[in-house]
């Protein structure tokens, strides 16, 4: 379901002009969003807890998390090139990528289940849900994964100014200049996050995030006060705290919630 509304998504925002048709392709695209987050992690958990391998789990998500970044680094430097020649290409090389997503999931084998749990409805399960936050451990976790989301987004929402900074000082194309500045992001982010695990290992898991969460912060307060190519250049660290954050975060979590 995931890689299919991915499909719609970038189909319509090839496709259509229109604000209806951009609509619809950012609803299909948050719901293939929504499907896949939980999902991939999850079932990353449940196959290595049915091979008795679940001890794996961190130093493994770490390196998915990782290659995500690396993936993502070559991902936008293509797209920053093609869309030299027209925007609507890179959404074009998207809808492929796609489609090579929804053959993917058909290779997939699933995990040994245990019995679920019985529902009496969608109401009980919210409230299930919830009722993970009453866990000292889980309740802390859940706060700080939407705290970091907020603020992971302020550099990523506002950093367009120094982009115009940039191409004011340079005769790169926006779209080249913006692929290669989110290319050397995410190589920055891969680092951070091959080393997460081990971080988090030394430190502890709520010094390692509370390490990520200063990182954005003072992002955050330079892009405040300074309109400078430095901070631009700094904002290359800006998904840094989300490297550092996943894996322990994912490892912190998953073992104590049902399958």
């Amino acid at each position: 379901i995931s890689s299919i509304s991915a499909l719609i998504a970038y189909a319509l925002f090839l496709l259509g002009d229109s604000f209806i048709i951009f609509s619809l392709a950012q609803i299909s695209l948050a719901a293939g969003m929504a499907f896949r987050s939980g999902t991939d992690t999850s079932f990353h958990h449940d196959i290595l807890q049915s091979l008795n391998r679940e001890q794996e789990y961190g130093d493994r998500e770490a390196r998915i998390t990782r290659n995500t970044f690396l993936v993502s680094a070559g991902a936008a430097l293509i797209g920053g090139i093609v869309s030299i020649y027209a925007l609507k290409v890179a959404y074009a090389l998207s809808l492929v990528v796609a489609c090579v997503a929804i053959a993917l999931t058909f290779t997939f084998s699933e995990p040994n289940r245990k019995k679920p749990p019985k529902s009496n409805g969608f109401l009980p399960q919210i409230w299930a849900c919830f009722a993970y936050l009453l866990h000292p451990a889980l309740g802390w976790l859940a706060l700080f994964s939407v705290f970091m989301t907020v603020i992971n987004h302020i550099p990523y929402e506002f950093y367009q100014p120094y982009i115009q900074l940039l191409e004011g000082q340079h005769t790169a194309p926006t779209p080249l200049l913006t692929g290669f500045h989110t290319a050397l992001t995410m190589v920055i982010a891969a680092w951070f996050a091959n080393y997460s695990i081990r971080l988090s290992n030394r430190l502890g898991t709520r010094p390692a995030l509370m390490f990520g969460a200063c990182i954005q912060s003072i992002l955050i307060l330079l892009m405040s006060l300074f309109l400078h190519p430095l901070v631009a250049l700094l904002l290359s660290f800006r998904s840094a705290p989300r490297a550092l954050m996943v894996a322990p975060l994912n490892a912190a979590t998953v073992p104590h919630l049902q399958q």
